[in-house]
């Protein structure tokens, strides 16, 4: 079914965190999540795995990282392609058939010029690669994550919308005196505005904020472009205890706002750090 319309027709529900769950299920200190496609492929189908069972119409691929210019800070940009390729199977052989697979693009990690080093160009191949290896493994659409630089986020855009599938784009905010904006001082209405008119098929945020939240950042989104909305908010505020990075929001809490996440315009919801196939599961029975 045509994605747009599957939007129109019911509220999807996503998956939730790939990297705390893949650190709760004893992935290796010091590896960076995405290599655990080749290392560890059973933990990560595990995460995949659960979402679908508790619920999710749509997994996302533990390929965040997976540019050569991010991997190649642990020496292994050889393996782009073999990493994302490998990351779309195990999603693909985790769940079932009626579940969407959608390939995970991250920032890179560096900023643009003339804030950092990133040559424009050099970032938006590296990006046009990793969709090449994600089209090539079979996902039904993309999902550019957790952005915080606009200009960095339609470089991504530009090169997935070459592959002709969806692409969801989804930004990272923080709540300020005057509304919602990205570290490098991005709006919310501002980006949404943006990316819809640059041909994303929907927008949002994820990460950084607490599902309390959301409602307010949906709503300066919805100042921008009236298109479909997906919001992943976290499990509440992290915290370190005992060296452990710990999220104290309830699955119960979670899913008493997620009526509010509707009212805001959300047609996909999910959830980001410290979630996990408790909350998609509260999610499901909360829609």
């Amino acid at each position: 079914m045509d994605f747009a319309v599957l939007l129109k027709e019911k509220i999807l529900i996503g998956d939730g965190a790939t990297g705390t769950e893949l650190i709760r299920l004893g992935a290796p200190a010091g590896v960076p999540g995405d290599l655990l496609n080749l290392q560890k492929p059973e933990i990560v189908s595990q995460v995949h795995r659960g979402y679908a069972e508790a619920g999710s119409n749509m997994v996302i691929t533990n390929t965040f990282g997976c540019t050569s210019i991010k991997l190649g800070k642990f020496k292994c940009a050889d393996k782009m392609r073999e990493i994302n390729m490998a990351g779309v199977q195990i999603a693909r052989n985790a769940v079932p058939p009626n579940v969407l697979i959608a390939g995970d693009i991250g920032p890179i990690g560096e900023l643009l010029k003339p804030y950092g080093p990133a040559e424009p160009e050099m970032v938006k191949q590296a990006f046009a690669e990793q969709v090449e290896a994600l089209v090539e493994g079979g996902v039904d659409l993309l999902i550019l994550e957790t952005n915080f630089d606009l200009n960095e986020a339609i470089l991504a855009l530009e090169a997935a919308l070459d592959s002709g599938l969806p692409v969801i784009a989804s930004m990272t905010f923080d709540l300020k005196r005057g509304g919602a904006y990205t570290m490098m001082g991005n709006s919310a209405s501002d980006c949404a505005k943006t990316l819809s008119q640059a041909g994303a098929t929907v927008v949002g945020a994820n990460c950084s904020m607490t599902i309390d939240h959301m409602p307010a950042v949906a709503k300066e989104l919805k100042k921008g472009a009236d298109v479909p909305l997906i919001l992943q908010p976290n499990a509440g505020k992290p915290e370190i205890v005992e060296g452990r990075t710990v999220y104290h929001e309830t699955p119960e809490n979670f899913a008493a706002k997620v009526p509010d996440l509707i009212a805001a315009g959300a047609r996909i919801i999910g959830g980001c750090c410290g979630t996990d196939a408790r909350f998609i599961r509260a999610i499901r029975e909360a829609i």
